[in-house]
């Protein structure tokens, strides 16, 4: 490079930092400036874009959606195509209203399902048959709260599934919801991934107002209770909500539409200290299988890429 008739050496250093910036992902990196007679006219700190998705070198890309489904009933292989096209891996279900505890197979998918006898609420799994294999558990604790646990690469993951109480419940259906959430999130190890997938029915509004180092800033609506106390539960388990580290355009954060009626509801919340594995959070609005909910999916790059070595982990249902 020449500046001002000078011939300049640019040297890159290593890494030091990914940063998120205007909804994107940086890396802040080192330059030194040396002329033409060898000695260093000090550094400059600039910014480079990280390329979508994840170099060979840095793991295993992983998507993952949450998606409120209305019902499963006529439908699955509609979702299933949706999820295919997409190229979803793993997607957490809400509100699949199918009775019972089991597991099918369907075209290319794992299914996995939590109901009761009723013919309401309902959670479960889509899994990409390639990564069934990496499955050691699945614990359905209620219709309300799932979890699946995979070993991929040298990354032990678990995901969970949550389908909050809409706003008209009473508030021991709520309190029992969030206590039974809170025991799952905390027995999760702290060296253990977790991704959460939920429609959890509550607005945490487009700011970060008392909320800066969950709330990312880039949110939609107004803030309600429901949604003060998705951001408080956020807070003690040390998460953050990836819907709100990336700026979209609107389309892009509502995840509900009914007629005029547009609001926030559904979000994917991971650890704050695995926020420089968190690529991209966003709502795909073009799918038309489901009404009004609308299909919320996050790219993320777990540290070590998948094996093909057999696991020796027996696995268990429960």
């Amino acid at each position: 490079m020449v500046e001002g008739g000078v011939g300049w050496v640019v040297v890159v250093a290593d890494c030091v930092e990914w940063v998120v910036v205007g909804g994107r992902q940086w890396v802040v990196v080192s330059v030194t400036k040396i002329g033409r007679d060898n000695r260093s006219h000090g550094f400059t700190l600039r910014s480079c874009p990280r390329t979508r998705g994840a170099r060979k070198d840095d793991g295993y890309s992983l998507r993952v959606a949450s998606w409120n489904v209305g019902t499963l009933n006529s439908k699955l292989l509609e979702v299933i195509d949706a999820l295919k096209r997409r190229r979803i891996q793993i997607a957490c279900l809400q509100e699949t209203r199918w009775r019972g505890h089991r597991g099918d197979e369907r075209n290319g998918y794992k299914l996995l399902y939590s109901g009761t006898d009723g013919v309401k609420n309902g959670v479960g799994f889509l899994v990409d048959i390639e990564l069934h294999k990496n499955m050691i558990e699945v614990i359905r604790h209620n219709d309300r709260i799932m979890v699946l646990r995979l070993v991929l690469g040298k990354e032990l993951v678990a995901v969970v599934c949550a389908y909050a109480p809409q706003v008209g419940l009473g508030d021991q259906e709520k309190r029992e919801f969030w206590d039974c959430l809170d025991a799952v999130v905390g027995a999760i190890p702290r060296e253990e991934r977790i991704v959460i997938g939920g429609d959890f029915n509550g607005h945490i509004g487009k700011d970060s107002d008392g909320f800066p180092s969950v709330h990312g800033g880039f949110g939609f609506g107004d803030r309600n209770e429901p949604g003060k106390d998705l951001l408080e539960f956020v807070v003690a388990h040390d998460l953050g909500i990836l819907n709100s580290f990336f700026r979209k355009r609107e389309s892009h954060l509502i995840t509900f539409s009914s007629g005029a009626h547009n609001t926030q509801v559904d979000y994917i919340l991971m650890r704050r200290g695995d926020r420089r594995w968190w690529m991209d959070c966003k709502v795909i609005p073009g799918e038309q299988v489901v009404a009004q909910h609308r299909l919320l999916v996050a790219d993320i790059v777990l540290k070590h890429k998948l094996t093909n070595t057999k696991m020796y982990i027996r696995p268990r249902i429960r």
